[in-house]
C-alpha cells in the first residue's frame, strides 16, 4: 500500500460509513445530519426554531461525549499504541488555513446530509446502505472535514502523542468545522430543498 497511497486511502475510507450506517439503522442521532433534517422541518413549519436549537445542542454534546468516550476506550485497549497515522493526521487537520477548513467542512457535510437524505428515502436495508456508503466514502477519500469525526480523530491523535493542544483543536478545527458543517446543512441541503420543493420557494 505504500506504493499506492491513493488506493490505501480509498480502502480505509470504504469502511468509514459503518458509523453512519449504525446511526441511521439503529435510530441514533448525528448532529451534522440534524443540521439538515431539523432545519427542513423548521422551514416547512413543522418544528419551532427554539426546539431545533435545543436539539442541536443536546445532540452535539452527546456526540462529543460519545466520541471522547471512544477515545478513552480505544486508548485503554492498547491496540493503537504504535499508531503513527492518527498523530500525524491530528497535526495536519489543525494546521490547515482557516479558509480551507471552512470550505472543506461545507463540502463535507453537504455530502453527509445528502447521504442521510438518500438513506432515509430508501425503503430497504440494502438501499439505505448504498445511499449512505458512496457519499461518505467520497468525503473521507478526498480529505474533507467533519466535526463529529474530528471529535474522535484529533483527540485520539493527541492521546497518542500529537503535539496539539486542546485550544488549538478547538480554534483551528472543531469550531470552524462545526460552523461550516452547519452552513452545509442549513443552506446547501435543507435550504435548497425548501426553495425547490417547499415553503421557501413559495415565498420567493
Amino acid at each position: 500500500m505504500a506504493s499506492n497511497p491513493g488506493l490505501a486511502k480509498l480502502l480505509a475510507a470504504s469502511v468509514f460509513p459503518m458509523g453512519l450506517a449504525l446511526i441511521i439503522i439503529c435510530g441514533a442521532e448525528l448532529f451534522t445530519g440534524n443540521t439538515a433534517l431539523l432545519t427542513a422541518a423548521a422551514y416547512e413549519g413543522e418544528a419551532k426554531w427554539r426546539d431545533v436549537l435545543v436539539r442541536w445542542a443536546v445532540v452535539y454534546a452527546g456526540n462529543l461525549v460519545g466520541s471522547l468516550g471512544m477515545v478513552a476506550a480505544v486508548f485503554a485497549t492498547g491496540l493503537m499504541a504504535t499508531n503513527t497515522v492518527l498523530p500525524a493526521l491530528a497535526v495536519a487537520k489543525t494546521s490547515l488555513p482557516l479558509g480551507q477548513v471552512v470550505v472543506r467542512s461545507i463540502l463535507c457535510n453537504w455530502m453527509v446530509c445528502l447521504a442521510v437524505w438518500m438513506a432515509i428515502a430508501a425503503s430497504t436495508l440494502p438501499g439505505k446502505l448504498m445511499g449512505l456508503w458512496l457519499p461518505v466514502t467520497a468525503f473521507v477519500t478526498v480529505g474533507l472535514e467533519h466535526s463529529i469525526a474530528n471529535m474522535f480523530v484529533i483527540p485520539m491523535g493527541m492521546a497518542l502523542g500529537a503535539p496539539v493542544s486542546v485550544a488549538t483543536f478547538l480554534t483551528a478545527n472543531l469550531i470552524p468545522v462545526t460552523l461550516g458543517n452547519m452552513i452545509a446543512g442549513v443552506v446547501c441541503t435543507a435550504g435548497m430543498y425548501s426553495v425547490c420543493y417547499g415553503r421557501l420557494g413559495e415565498r420567493l
